[in-house]
């Protein structure tokens, strides 16, 4: 944090004859840059005289806190990886150093040991390497600050190497070691707002703090306070993933970006930028402040670098109000991301007061343990008290992001939020800007700045812990005295207690021992240490020093009970047993708290199983069958015995029967129905951690996959065994729908493809009601979405979204076209808009050709394409071409003296023209009168109802049939035409049946054509070609075996 004044001078001893004046480098005393977080002090804040005493211990309802001392707030704790006892923990100061660091190598006392640091600024932050180097940040500078100098410890803090400068920038630096076994182990990494909104500094050391780099920086744009780091893998390697949150944008909208590297912190990716957070409390003069203590919500990140079920998890928790709004509540919001920080899941809520929004839950601080994968988080919280005036520090933890284990109070005592004798200033108050946090595998410790007592108070405590009692707190030798080390309760704590004592004074009179060992696994409960005499001890009184710890030797707690020698008198006796109300089969442990003390024991358990015992504290005694028991107790000692009997003292009750509840199912999206199950004081379970009660529990669970929890009903403080309830989330189907982005609207209908899977039903706008079809032509130009849906097996549906554009059809005219004769001229088309295609019979490029297509309907069309958007439209109609009139008159050939019949009749024929003559009847006769012999031309006009003409030339030849009179018996046989050109017909009607033979004789009696076989059946009918013979006069004879017929034939061409 930037401080705008760099020095000023303090007189604190002035004498008559010596004054002494101290150089200070003091914070500023107004807040000038709501974008920057410095340290600000109250004008004339004198730090209190006490902040180097040494810790002291604040046991309150049997739980410890540490208080370490008096500092300026914002706090840092790391842990030594490789000694679970070596915790470092850092607060700012007022003074030149910036900041004042404590360490301690037993997990209990604590001594202050820091680097010799001159002209800094605070923002101090810590952190230990895999090889136990501890590393400490702090800003530096002379009238400003310009950057970070680091300081390395190889002895957790007790003595330091010279400082060297790490990274440029101005404010809120943050700090992470890589301390897992992969290729950048031990390597540094270290982020910090840049100048005035210019971006995030970013440096790194990869030779232990020997030299720093800075091979890269990130620019989000309109940086402000609250940049972080952390160390993941990336796949299978430890450590190759590298996270840099940066904050930037408003106060109270801000953006998180996030980014990655895989090489060691040489380059980064940025992965996604996500507008999470919101004002934190109420928007004071640019500032978030909760009760006049200034927050901001910093984005915490953590990665789970275990090797467990969510390897690789990132998590990022911070503050904001809920609901979203200025003067609204906060709570604490954790979410997490499985891909590398492109994509995060929704957020939950950590803080589990019933009604959070009459709370106020904010300042978070993380850690995420590298050995078990859990994440801790701590934070402020006032839920303890109405008027949300004062706060407590609560603690909670998570496995999986999803489900956190109820949260404990961990500091233990209240202290109220606007501590204007602290010494902060500014409006909203500087409180400090964060808290600490670091775990090992059996807890964590959180750092904090506590004001119960008006005053930046640095304190400590454990998170999972448990409490610790010595009871009684006197006993006497008689000669054995007993003190119990008890837990009376935990805070989520699930390990191993470990208890050990020793005898101050003169150890050599005393024997110490654990009748039932010196561990404890269940809680309540409680250690018996018996202390012995050796021999004749001296009258007085001797003190007891009792230490519990976990199985790693955290947490650590010590209590003392005093041990008295005194003359001995007859005991009194008197007991007590860890549970008073008992299920069947639960064992229970009886304690002796007689008075005397006594030297043997006589216990009856009526009833019970053993049902007597001569130990001082016998445990493990069962009932099998519900009831009321007495138990009796009879003590002795040298000077006398006694007893005592309590009647239906135990109350044994019997183990109810598992609950059955229902499992549920649902798909993942949908609302998450909560698991019921039916019974008496239910609890829900995942794994051994106890989750929900009652009778009904809602998982918070939203991600697909398969959830098993436990659930036991409890009657009379007896819980059932566990009976399972399982919750199935259903992954969504991956639907996709890909087809054409636009359509023409006059395209036919079409069944609907490229939904997939397949099976699903479409709909939206011009879909068919069966879901399969899509028909644009009963839509307006436009743009239309339509959706794909697929239900799978499992009843859960999820549906893919297509914008298709119906573009307009373009308006298209085709000119009319009137009918036309097969002989007209070709006729030029037309249609608009200009640039189409017309096609059809007898069409070439925009011509019609009738004498091509010939008589007819035609259809023609005319195709226009939209150059815009390429939609076509046809435009046909029917071109008809009406046939031209027929002539049945053809050349003919006749003798002189006849005459001729020309007949042109025809349907719908409305004028006749011959000529010569212009005649304008349908027939005329034809003879040689005025004319004469030989070749007659003529020509007939005929003009149809359609106005079609016809016209046609032909010849009529007159010859000189002199000579071709006929034999009377000739007429019986008509030769047709005659004169001919050799093609001629036969025809007979009178001719008698039977068989003929047929010659045609030339001029010179030959023979010249022969057929035999003419059958005449009724009448003769005979075609005669004989076109081979050359012109002339031929005599045709016909004949059969009784008669013969001649007929004179003229073949003239």
């Amino acid at each position: 944090m930037k401080r705008t004044i760099p020095y000023s001078f303090l007189l604190v001893l002035l004498f008559f004859s010596l004054s002494v004046v101290r150089l200070f480098a003091q914070p500023a005393t107004v807040d000038k840059n709501k974008n920057k977080d410095p340290m600000i002090m109250q004008p004339g804040y004198i730090m209190p005289a006490n902040d180097q005493l040494e810790s002291t211990v604040i046991t309150i309802d049997d739980y410890d806190n540490f208080k370490l001392g008096v500092d300026f707030a914002e706090c840092s704790i790391a842990g030594n990886p490789l000694n679970p006892l070596q915790y470092y923990a850092v607060w700012n100061s007022s003074g030149t150093a910036g900041g004042k660091g404590y360490y301690t190598n037993d997990g209990y006392t604590w001594t202050a040991g820091n680097p010799n640091w001159t002209g800094m600024w605070g923002d101090v932050v810590v952190t230990y390497d895999s090889l136990g180097h501890l590393a400490y940040q702090n800003m530096y500078g002379s009238s400003n600050v310009q950057g970070t100098k680091v300081a390395m410890s190889s002895n957790n803090g007790q003595s330091w190497d010279s400082p060297v400068t790490s990274m440029s920038g101005s404010d809120k630096n943050w700090m992470f070691a890589d301390q897992t076994a992969g290729p950048y182990a031990n390597y540094i990494y270290g982020t910090m707002t840049n100048t005035a909104g210019s971006g995030q500094s970013y440096s790194r050391t990869i030779d232990l703090g020997a030299t720093w780099t800075s091979p890269t920086s990130f620019n989000p744009g309109g940086a402000i306070p609250g940049t972080s780091v952390c160390v993941g893998p990336d796949g299978n390697t430890s450590g190759g993933a590298v996270y840099v949150v940066t904050n930037s944008g408003s106060s109270f909208s801000s953006t998180y970006t996030f980014y990655k590297s895989t090489n060691g912190g040489s380059t980064f990716a940025m992965k996604s930028a996500q507008q999470f957070s919101n004002t934190v409390g109420t928007q004071v003069g640019g500032r978030n402040a909760v009760l006049n203590m200034r927050t901001r919500p910093y984005p915490f990140i953590a990665c789970d670098n275990s090797f467990g079920p969510h390897r690789g998890r990132l998590y990022l928790v911070y503050a904001s109000n809920n609901p979203t709004g200025n003067g609204n509540k906060p709570d604490i919001f954790c979410r997490y991301s499985d891909d590398g920080a492109s994509t995060w899941s929704s957020a939950k809520v950590v803080n589990d007061d019933p009604n959070s929004q009459s709370n106020h839950n904010w300042f978070p601080a993380v850690w995420c343990e590298k050995n078990t994968g859990r994440l801790y988080i701590s934070w402020m919280d006032t839920r303890d008290t109405p008027t949300s005036d004062s706060c407590m520090i609560y603690a909670s933890y998570t496995d999986d992001g999803v489900t956190f284990a109820p949260n404990k109070r961990i500091s233990n005592k209240k202290m109220k939020i606007n501590c204007t004798s602290c010494g902060g200033g500014g409006t909203p108050m500087y409180l400090g800007d964060y808290n600490g946090i670091a775990a090992n595998k059996v807890t964590s410790l959180l750092a904090w700045t506590d004001f119960r007592e008006n005053s930046f108070g640095s304190y400590v405590a454990y998170f999972p812990d448990f409490g610790l009692r010595a009871t009684p707190a006197i006993d006497t030798l008689s000669p054995v005295a007993t003190i119990n080390a008890m837990v009376p309760s935990v805070k989520a704590y699930q390990d191993t207690v470990v208890v050990s004592a020793t005898i101050s004074g003169n150890p050599g009179l005393f024997t110490i021992s654990y009748p039932n060992g010196n561990k404890l696994w269940s809680y309540p409960g409680s250690v018996p240490i018996q202390i012995s005499q050796n021999g004749s001890v001296p009258l007085g009184d001797y003190t007891l020093n009792i230490v519990a710890t976990g199985s790693n030797g955290t947490p650590v707690h010590k209590r003392t009970a005093t041990v008295r020698a005194l003359t001995p008198v007859a005991p009194t006796a008197n007991f007590i047993v860890n549970d008073t109300s008992a299920c069947v089969g639960q064992p229970l442990n009886f304690t002796d708290v007689s008075a005397g003390p006594p030297t043997s024991w006589d216990w009856s358990f009526p009833g019970g199983t053993p049902s007597t015992s001569n130990v001082q504290n016998p445990s493990g005694i069962v009932y099998n069958e519900p009831g009321q028991y007495d138990v009796t107790l009879t003590v002795t000692n040298q000077s006398g015995s006694n007893s005592i009997t309590l009647s239906n003292y135990v109350h044994v009750y019997p183990v109810p029967e598992i609950p059955l509840g229902t499992d549920q199912v649902a798909c993942f999206g949908q609302t998450v129905p909560d698991l019921t199950a039916d019974g008496t004081g239910l609890k829900w379970y995942k794994g051994n951690l106890l989750v929900g009660n009652g009778n009904s529990f809602a998982t918070g669970q939203t991600q697909p996959g398969t959830y098993n929890y436990s659930i036991t009903q409890t009657v009379h403080g007896c819980e059932s065994a566990k009976g399972g309830v399982t919750l199935t989330i259903n992954p969504l189907p991956i639907v996709s729908f890909i087809m054409a982005d636009s359509i023409c609207g006059n395209t036919p209908a079409f069944n609907l493809t490229g939904g997939d899977p397949v099976g699903g039903v479409y709909s939206g706008a011009g879909v068919s009601t069966n879901g399969l079809s899509f028909d644009p032509t009963t839509l307006a130009p436009n743009n239309y979405t339509l959706t794909y849906t697929y239900t799978d097996v499992n009843g859960c549906s999820d549906s893919a979204f297509h914008i298709i554009s119906v573009s307009p059809v373009p308006t298209v005219t085709f000119d009319a076209l009137a009918p036309v004769c097969s002989n007209a001229a070709a006729i030029t088309l037309n249609g608009t808009p200009a640039g189409g295609t017309f096609t059809g019979t007898a069409v070439s490029g925009n011509i019609f050709d009738p004498a091509v297509s010939g008589a007819g309907d035609f259809t023609l069309s005319y195709t226009y394409q939209d150059p815009v958007t390429h939609c076509l439209i046809t435009s046909s109609q029917v071109m008809k071409v009406n046939p031209l009139p027929t002539i049945a008159v053809n050349d003919t050939s006749l003798c002189g003296n006849r005459v001729l019949l020309l007949d042109a009749t025809s349907p719908n024929i409305s004028t006749y023209l011959w000529t010569p003559g212009n005649l304008t009847t349908p027939a005329i006769s034809v003879d040689t009168i005025g004319k004469g012999l030989g070749v007659l031309n003529y020509t007939i006009a005929l003009t149809d109802a359609n106005s079609c003409a016809a016209t046609k030339s032909f010849k009529v030849t007159f010859f000189d049939c002199t000579g071709l009179e006929e034999a009377a018996n000739s007429t019986e046989i008509e030769i047709y035409p005659n004169p001919n050109q050799g093609l001629f017909e036969i025809r007979s009607n009178s001719l008698p049946d039977g068989k003929y033979s047929i010659k045609v004789y030339n001029v010179q009696s030959k023979v010249v054509y022969s057929d035999d076989n003419l059958i005449v059946n009724g009448e003769l009918h005979k075609t005669m070609n004989i076109k081979n013979l050359s012109n002339g006069m031929y005599l045709l004879r016909i004949e059969n075996t009784t008669s013969g017929w001649s007929k004179q034939v003229l073949i003239n061409r």
